[in-house]
């Protein structure tokens, strides 16, 4: 549960009241956000020298990013002409400076990070101690905003998730609070009732947003970005790589899907199977990067979505048209078929599985390893999910 030290220090943003009355006018011809720092989607200044110094890289694309760097222990200043701008950052000890590279396209960032390591390294001991950490801003500036809150809703899903991948203990860090934690029920209401074309209450909104959230949404304002804070300081650049992935996937699956039909696929999500088919569908080849058992991981997440967000209860939902619908076969969701060990607990009675139950509650006291009892997770939710289908849990 979150601190109460920080609940505190977010309640004067959550009832902020926000002025609605405001109407865009010459610039309600604009679709895409870029209204908002009142100038065309931001580039990449220094494209040419980037293409001709390094090759892309093929598992990322296009889309803009900025990336901030902290790293302790650096008393030699090293200078990265046209990839990295370096500033003291009063957070750090020890010498520690930030590196922030200018707006560049996603697929050149691993080059711009391996540039980094071997120059500090050259001249220094870098230190990535508990205070750094690396942050990732994303150009949203070419979103409307109803993919921005599509982006949101589907982040919400995958946040802890995405927390497990960063590792550490991060989702604790009062710098970087989950969503879920924040206490931004409100807040997020707003965003997902928020039309089209009232674009300046995201203009408020976005003013209000703490910047110590995991998903910072102030940044809308003053970059044109919105700023993952999950990443812990490392020059473990695969792993980078790895995290740059999963944004980047979250991104263009949101491109593709309404709030809509979001909601339509959260309200579909009961079995682990259908957890894992949204998942693959989400990330496709990016999913094994995710912890195996997401269902155990997103579940919390789901219900705080469910729970705090009316809309969902309005959409009618038939689960068998669902299967069936064009939205389904356009992002080629592929639901499994009943794994054997599904059959055989579906064959049990319900005593049989309430015994199950109970021994699988023996078994979590004992497991000492994380993954051990990630397992025994998984099976309970499975055995649950069958009880509760017979009216017996």
């Amino acid at each position: 549960m979150p601190n109460q030290f920080y609940i505190a220090a977010l309640d004067s943003f959550i009832n902020r009241e926000f002025d609605i009355s405001r109407m865009p006018k010459k610039e309600d011809q604009i679709k895409d956000l870029s209204f908002i720092l009142k100038k065309p989607p931001v580039e990449a200044p220094f494209l040419d020298f980037l293409k001709s110094k390094f090759a892309s890289n093929k598992a990322l694309d296009n889309t803009l990013l900025g990336v901030e760097v902290e790293v302790e222990g650096i008393y030699t200043p090293v200078d990265f002409p046209y990839m990295w701008e370096h500033k003291q950052d009063g957070s750090l000890r020890n010498n520690g400076i930030e590196y922030v590279t200018f707006p560049t396209p996603s697929c050149y960032i691993p080059a711009l990070l391996a540039e980094l390591q071997e120059g500090l390294v050259e001249y220094n001991k870098p230190v990535y101690s508990s205070r750094t950490s690396i942050h990732v801003h994303m150009n949203v500036l070419d979103l409307t905003v109803e993919q921005l809150k599509s982006f949101v809703l589907l982040y919400l899903c995958f946040e802890k998730a995405l927390f497990e991948y960063v590792g550490g203990d991060r989702e604790k860090s009062i710098f970087c609070i989950p969503l879920v934690h924040a206490g931004y029920v409100g807040n997020l209401k707003y965003l997902f009732s928020m039309e089209d074309e009232n674009r300046y209450q995201l203009k408020d909104l976005a003013g209000s947003w703490h910047k110590y959230t995991s998903l910072n949404l102030k940044t809308i304002n003053s970059f044109g970005t919105v700023e993952f804070r999950h990443m812990s300081g490392t020059n473990d650049i695969k792993k980078l790589i790895g995290w740059l992935q999963l944004i980047l996937s979250l991104r263009s699956f949101a491109l593709t899907c309404s709030k809509e039909k979001l909601y339509a696929l959260i309200e579909y999500l009961n079995s682990t199977s259908e957890y894992e088919a949204f998942a693959c569908s989400v990330f496709k080849d990016t999913r094994e990067l995710l912890t195996p058992f997401l269902q155990v991981a997103m579940e919390d997440n789901i219900t705080f979505i469910k729970d705090c967000f009316e809309e969902i209860d309005k959409y009618s939902f038939n689960k068998e048209a669902f299967e069936k619908s064009s939205f389904v076969s356009n992002h080629n969701i592929k639901f499994p078929e009943v794994t054997e060990e599904e059959k055989y607990l579906r064959s049990l009675s319900v005593e049989q599985l309430q015994k199950e139950l109970t021994g699988l509650a023996k078994a979590y006291e004992k497991a000492i390893k994380v993954e051990e009892r990630r397992k025994v997770e998984s099976l309970y939710i499975k055995i649950r999910d069958i009880l509760i289908e017979k009216g017996e849990f």
